[in-house]
């Protein structure tokens, strides 16, 4: 038994695309459960009058990602949840493809991830390393970008498995219930982004393994790949909020610091890549450099909060 939380925030279209291609799979989840953070483009009428069967949870504020998905959990029944955003579309077997995967392993998992592609095919990435000092060097030295270039065409080339991960993306996960519980569930700390390593890191201390399955697809539409993570300039600070929530769990000061320096020279790296595209649109590259630039100054800002603890 599969039961399947949705998050939603407005985009009650999508939230219909998201329950009916979930209706359509060939195994379909035990219980469809909505957790509505508080929307205002009527979607928990809109959802409540197409589908009766499923069940919704409207919360009267916006509690954010984590606590919203914990909320959802607890009304799960079966043993294994899919947490998701409302804006993934599950292709016909994803739900049989996931209980074969759960049934081969035995059901002894924290976490699972899927491989996202975007409406068009494309390839998203869908896991990454820890947030370390590590992971830092390597974006400063692009070797974070080669190793996303080198998954592209492994996935392109049809050379896809499960495999162990550190992290996987939030946008879709499926967790072993009873570890979920056990671990305490998403980090309420954390409104949005950064609360999905949390998870991940917390059940990998705690024995339990983080995998990606990149044999089993969904569709994200995640903005249309506007730019690299995703952002809007009005997300910003939340994103940078988050990140500096994670370095002051799992990182010494000093760790954080350096952390959140060698991002903030990343993110002008990135800025300067940019201006070599020619693929994109002026108007979309000018967009995706400011929010880059923006987000490299609020970590270098974000940073002093540990150099002088």
């Amino acid at each position: 038994m599969i039961d399947l939380v949705i998050i939603t925030y407005n985009g009650k279209e999508l939230t219909k695309n998201a329950i009916e291609s979930a209706l359509k799979n060939t195994f379909s989840p035990s219980k469809i459960i909505i957790v509505d953070n508080n929307s205002s483009d009527g979607t928990v009428e809109y959802i409540k009058n197409l589908f009766p069967q499923v069940e919704i949870i409207s919360l009267t504020k916006n509690l954010g990602y984590g606590t919203a998905s914990n909320i959802g959990v607890k009304e799960a029944i079966a043993p294994y949840v899919v947490i998701s955003n409302n804006d993934v579309l599950f292709p016909v077997v994803f739900f049989e493809k996931l209980e074969s995967l759960i049934n081969k392993i035995g059901g002894i998992f924290g976490v699972i991830g899927f491989q996202q592609i975007y409406p068009d095919g494309s390839f998203q990435n869908s896991f990454g390393d820890f947030h370390t000092v590590k992971s830092a060097l390597m974006d400063v030295f692009l070797v974070s970008l080669l190793k996303l270039r080198f998954r592209k065409l492994r996935w392109k080339f049809g050379y896809r498995k499960v495999r162990k991960v550190d992290y996987v993306d939030g946008a879709v996960i499926c967790v072993n219930k009873n570890v979920f519980d056990k671990v305490g569930g998403f980090d309420e700390d954390f409104f949005f982004y950064s609360e999905e390593v949390d998870l991940c890191k917390r059940m990998r201390e705690s024995g339990f393994d983080v995998l990606m399955d990149e044999t089993n697809e969904v569709i994200h539409y995640r903005g249309q790949g506007k730019n690299r993570i995703g952002l809007s300039v009005d997300k910003v600070p939340t994103f940078v909020k988050s990140r500096a929530i994670y370095c002051e769990k799992h990182l010494s000061n000093l760790s954080a610091f350096l952390y959140l320096r060698f991002e903030a020279i990343f993110y002008k790296e990135l800025s300067f890549l940019m201006k070599f595209k020619n693929k994109i649109s002026k108007k979309v590259l000018s967009e995706q450099i400011f929010i880059n630039d923006l987000i490299s100054k609020e970590f270098w800002k974000i940073s002093a909060k540990f150099n002088y603890k």
